[in-house]
């Protein structure tokens, strides 16, 4: 088992026929665990606020948990990044990047798993809990990984060896 397994537990439930994902934050520090739970939800909540569409709607939030839409999609891990994405998708990631930064945040964990593309090759963005804003004087270094991430899928798919 991931040590980030033992910290977080997501679980699925269905609520008037819609699908939403409950996220429970657990550590031995009270304050740190609702530090952390409340800074994801604060931000998906910013988000939307701002008309952020590729993120997960916050429905509600509590001490330790909060919960979230489902998306459905198939995430850019593994064989399936190498099945599905083209040069489009890639690019409307990109743009969805751009447009998260132009918005004043930065993801800080863009790995292919927390990058989630529907039924409709709409890329959404997922897993917000490094997720910096602007002024936090780390917000640039945390773009800057953003695009050093992208750049690495974009290797990993288009790159010479492929």
């Amino acid at each position: 088992m991931r040590p980030k397994n033992l910290l977080k537990n997501n679980s699925i439930t269905v609520v008037d026929g819609k699908k939403e994902v409950i996220k429970v934050v657990r550590t031995p520090f009270g304050l740190l665990t609702r530090t952390w739970c409340r800074h994801e939800a604060e931000c998906l909540l910013k988000l939307a606020e701002l008309g952020f569409e590729s993120a997960p709607k916050l429905i509600s939030s509590t001490g330790n948990s909060f919960i979230m839409e489902k998306i459905e999609g198939k995430s850019l891990n593994g064989r399936q990044f190498r099945q599905f994405c083209d040069e489009q998708i890639f690019l409307r990631v990109l743009d969805v990047v751009r447009q998260l930064h132009a918005f004043g945040f930065a993801h800080g964990n863009l790995h292919p798993s927390n990058i989630l593309i529907t039924d409709r090759s709409e890329p959404v963005l997922i897993d917000f809990e490094t997720c910096l804003q602007r002024p936090n004087p780390l917000f640039f270094l945390f773009k800057f990984s953003d695009y050093v991430r992208l750049h690495l899928l974009w290797q990993l798919r288009f790159g010479p060896s492929h």
